[in-house]
């Protein structure tokens, strides 16, 4: 959200999955993947994400325009979701900690 509303931001094209097709028995869904299937998870950025780990144990070079976060950027996501339920539980904006 941004302060006009709602905004729909595109897919990539190189992301994108078609509809998933429901199983037509219940008994069929075995595996994680199945049930990613199921609900329409999308496989393809896990996918790259994993691959990119996998590139980085290996001491390989990560190329492309797409990086997974480093930690530091994990401790500043998580001090953005710690405010945000700061402010729904007050009712108010709050400012996110930094420290």
């Amino acid at each position: 959200m941004d302060a006009a509303g709602s905004r729909r931001i595109a897919m990539p094209d190189d992301l994108a999955l078609p509809p998933p097709t429901p199983f037509p028995v219940a008994e069929l869904i075995q595996t994680e993947q199945d049930r990613w299937h199921t609900m329409g998870f999308d496989v393809i950025p896990y996918a790259r994400l994993f691959g990119e780990m996998r590139r980085r144990i290996a001491g390989q070079a990560i190329e492309g325009r797409e990086r997974a976060g480093s930690f530091d950027d994990a401790v500043r996501n998580q001090a953005v979701l710690d405010a945000a339920r700061r402010s729904a539980k007050a009712g108010d904006w709050v400012a996110v900690e930094t420290d």
